[in-house]
């Protein structure tokens, strides 16, 4: 399966002062995965019914209606706000590398709980569309769905240990139940590792110190989801 964007720019812009270096391998592994430092290394999108189309303005504390975290729960809400215009597509993501697998190990999988509440449309409307949400990784440079997450539980990821320039994305789409807000929560965001034997073993965050040590990395990826 493979996702179509509307608009995907992603930039990245080192600003680096002197005597500072960026390691080459920062990158590797999901940072924040419990989301205990908030929205830290994690990069958000709104699609608005008016202008701006894309009114996300980066600071997560300004759209507090959209994005929510309790625990090691991110919630995803869609929202109609006090001049009507509608945020109907709501989406959290991170740019990351896979892990290799260390010695010993064989296999490589992720876990996630997701769960969804669509709320009853309005009578009056007539759009067709119902609420959709999801949860993928997806090849930045092909935008191949990797792994569809979606629903939650346990996958094996095996065959992507080591890939590099991965996304891994949750969103919800509300098209047509404009002031009837629907919300996608993910949480329990684990990577293990196991082998013939052995007991499976979590893989642990990269150094978020390591990550953005002295530097500005930033994501901007503007999705509309279909799959074909």
């Amino acid at each position: 399966m493979k996702v179509n964007l509307a608009r995907k720019n992603i930039l990245m812009s080192a600003i680096l002062t002197a005597g500072i270096v960026v390691s080459g391998s920062a990158s590797a592994g999901l940072v924040n995965q419990d989301f205990s430092s908030g929205f830290n290394n994690w990069e958000g999108d709104i699609t608005s019914s008016d202008t701006p189309e894309y009114p996300f303005n980066g600071v997560f504390g300004d759209f507090t209606d959209n994005f929510q975290t309790t625990g090691n729960s991110v919630t995803l809400t869609t929202s109609e706000e006090d001049d009507f215009t509608d945020y109907y597509e709501v989406i959290l993501f991170q740019l990351f590398n896979v892990e290799n697998l260390t010695a010993g190990n064989t296999a490589l999988s992720i876990s996630l709980d997701f769960s969804t509440i669509f709320t009853a449309p309005d009578p009056q409307d007539t759009s067709g569309y119902d609420p959709e949400a999801w949860a993928f990784l997806v090849d930045s440079n092909t935008d191949l769905v990797l792994a569809n997450l979606t629903g939650g539980g346990t996958f094996d990821i095996t065959s992507l240990a080591g890939q590099s320039d991965v996304f891994i994305e949750f969103g919800l789409t509300d098209w047509g139940d404009i002031g009837n807000p629907s919300s996608v929560s993910v949480s329990n965001i684990m990577f293990t590792q196991s082998g013939a034997g052995s007991t499976p073993t979590s893989v642990p965050e990269p150094s978020t110190l390591l990550l953005f040590t002295g530097a500005l990395f930033a994501v901007i990826r503007k999705s509309k989801l279909f799959a074909k």
